[in-house]
């Protein structure tokens, strides 16, 4: 497909895939638009400080879902019979149901310590969030992976506006009520906990939950073995690395500079939740069902999401590398002037990741978990140099993000080459 189909809007409009995305991308473009309608007015109702706390928290509770599951989500979306998808569903959901039980023990044995070493002492009475925080976010994450399998996107998205609309509402009427950050981390579990009520009322409608043996557990979990082995560590790995100026920034500078960062990257996060989110979304269902069924066409679609990304991220990204400082300083205060700058920091790093983390799921589907963690580790050990030099060789935040941007950009060049290479060639009948 060249530029000239890209720009034939009838064409466009015809096609399954794209009507997918935009069924996902108009429920994410909302869900993310209505925090950012309400942050100049949420923005003067909580200081930067109290968004780094929520920060931190939201940064550990995405830790420890990603272990829930084993990532066993993704595993979801391959075999071919859906019995045997709702198994590996099923089986998803028995661990984090029992990885909550172990994440309470965590925090009661370890809280103090853990919020201690972020200097975040703010935190600390929050921490017995994380358990059902994790309870319910893991299990949203197991059903949209079913979800997805089964191309029923209308219902992903209304439960991204719902999370959106309860996160909103509670933020608004917390203020009033709660002072300092908890009116944020509770609004962002019940959020969690609306999102789970649609997904779980929708599938009961068309699936039945049921129970399943501890031997049928051991059995899916070793038939799927590469994902907890493998991609498992490699998840961990990867949101880790993009956590750590978080983490840095905490014990370094404190929670209102992790507010900055934190406000940053969303601002950047939403070109890539409105259109490279979905897309994703998408790429999994129509991979996994091109890999089953027709592996020539593998290649056709990564040149056509390629594309199509590419188009829709050249504008928000130039206005943000340009224009951030000033657009935080405007909207949301003076005080959030720092948070703009972070954002032109990262502003490259977003780019490839808009652009190439969708099309990454090929590592997954082709099999190359190995490979995945190899490149993670060095990943890990490369962003460790780049915010050690920043930050305690020459005492610069702003540096340190430039580094960190610099060796996250050439992770996605090189991730999206291999994307392609690991696809097979195959001659279309």
């Amino acid at each position: 497909m060249n530029v000239k189909d890209y720009l034939n809007w009838k064409k466009l409009i015809k096609n399954k895939s794209l009507k997918n995305v935009m069924v996902l991308t108009s429920g994410t473009v909302l869900s993310q638009v209505l925090p950012i309608l309400f942050f100049p007015i949420l923005s003067r109702l909580y200081t930067p400080a109290d968004y780094g706390v929520l920060g931190l928290f939201m940064s550990i509770s995405m830790l420890l879902m990603l272990i829930s599951n084993l990532q066993l989500n993704y595993a979801i979306l391959i075999p071919k019979e859906d019995k045997e998808a709702l198994k590996v569903l099923m089986t998803g959901l028995h661990l984090i149901i029992f990885f909550t039980v172990i994440s309470l023990l965590l925090v009661i044995a370890f809280g103090g310590g853990i919020t201690q070493l972020l200097s975040s002492s703010e935190l600390k009475p929050w921490l017995y969030l994380l358990p059902a925080t994790v309870l319910f976010s893991g299990a949203n994450i197991q059903l949209s992976a079913w979800f997805n399998r089964t191309g029923q996107f209308n219902v992903i998205s209304s439960s991204r506006v719902t999370t959106s609309l309860v996160t909103v509402f509670f933020s608004l009427t917390f203020s009033q009520v709660i002072i300092g950050s908890g009116g944020l981390l509770i609004s962002y579990f019940l959020g969690s906990l609306s999102s789970f009520f649609i997904l779980f009322i929708n599938f009961k409608k068309r699936q039945s939950i049921f129970p399943i043996s501890y031997k049928e557990l051991i059995q899916v979990v070793k038939a799927n073995k590469n994902y907890p082995l493998f991609t498992l560590p490699t998840e961990l790995l990867n949101n880790l690395t993009q956590q750590l100026p978080l983490y840095i920034f905490s014990m370094y500078s404190g929670v209102q500079t992790v507010g900055w960062f934190s406000r940053g990257r969303q601002i950047l996060g939403l070109p890539i939740n409105y259109i490279s989110g979905s897309v994703s979304e998408v790429y999994k269902q129509k991979a996994s069902e091109a890999f089953r069924n027709n592996p020539s066409a593998l290649k056709p679609l990564f040149f056509k999401t390629l594309g199509y990304l590419f188009l829709f991220s050249i504008v928000p990204f130039l206005l943000l590398g340009f224009f951030s400082p000033f657009l935080f300083a405007f909207f949301f205060g003076e005080n959030w002037r720092q948070a703009g700058v972070f954002t032109q920091c990262l502003v490259v790093m977003y780019f490839f990741k808009f652009v190439i983390s969708p099309l990454t799921f090929n590592f997954l589907l082709m099999g190359k978990q190995r490979i995945n963690f190899a490149f993670h580790v060095i990943t890990i050990f490369l962003i460790l140099i780049a915010l050690f030099c920043g930050l305690y060789l020459f005492k610069s935040e702003v540096l340190a993000l430039i580094l960190f941007s610099g060796v996250y950009s050439i992770f996605y060049l090189i991730y999206g080459y291999l994307s392609f290479a690991f696809i097979p060639n195959v001659k279309s009948n």
